[in-house]
This record gives structure tokens, sequence and C-alpha cells, in this order.
């Protein structure tokens, strides 16, 4: 109710896949993405979350990095992604 939904299917022959969101401006001192993720036939997978700055000219980074899973069943995700 609060949120938003995506479903993303892919098939074995599938190869990377970028979703990127809006660009957002400066944050506050301590920025978290929460998330609920659903994985099946995930096991040889991997989810990053990637930060690429726009502005200040600085490099991107992965703060997070998830291990794909077989799970079927959704899991809670915090990742702090700072300012």
């Amino acid at each position: 109710a609060n949120g938003h939904f995506l479903h993303l299917s892919l098939t074995p022959n599938t190869t990377t896949r970028i979703l990127r969101s809006p660009i957002f401006s400066s944050t506050r001192e301590r920025c978290y993405l929460e998330v609920f993720l659903h994985q099946s036939s995930m096991l040889s997978g991997t989810i990053k979350i990637v930060i690429e700055p726009v502005l200040s000219g600085n490099s991107s980074w992965v703060p997070a990095e998830i291990a794909g899973d077989n799970m079927s069943k959704w899991k809670y995700h915090v990742f702090d992604i700072d300012r």
C-alpha cells in the first residue's frame, strides 16, 4: 500500500539487467534503501545495489551485493546507502 511493486521475469539465458531509479538530490546523513525481495531459480545470480553520483564527479560504488537463492519466499533487506 505504501510502496511499489516490480516483477522481473528472467530466463536461464538472461544476462545482466539494469534497473535505474530516478535521480535523487542530496539525502540526509543516513539514507537507507528498504526492499522485500522474492527470488526463485536465482542460485547462480546476484543482485547488486550500485550508487552512481551524477554531479559530484565521484566514482560509482557497490554498498551491497546479495547472492541469489531459490528460497521462493519474501525476504526483507535494508541497505545503508549513506549520503
